[in-house]
């Protein structure tokens, strides 16, 4: 994954200097799949992870009050 900055620079190499994704790929040492994927997206990457439930709430669901209850007495 190509971090903020490198995306910023790939960009800027092409857009402002106007170097062939060949020398992009010299000076970066990117993929030049990479560098199209770069070159292509008009906003920067970004990472974000899916928001997952909380481990109390699935064993509420799978029953465990009343699997507590059956221990309690």
């Amino acid at each position: 994954m190509v971090s903020v900055e490198q995306w910023a620079e790939v960009r800027r190499m092409r857009f402002v200097e106007g170097l062939g994704i060949r020398e992009i790929r010299r000076r970066t040492g990117l993929h030049r799949e990479t560098i199209r994927r770069a070159l292509s997206s008009s906003t920067p990457p970004s990472y974000s992870r899916p928001a997952r439930g909380s481990k109390l709430v699935s064993m509420d669901a799978w029953g465990w009050s009343s699997c507590v209850a059956s221990f309690a007495g």
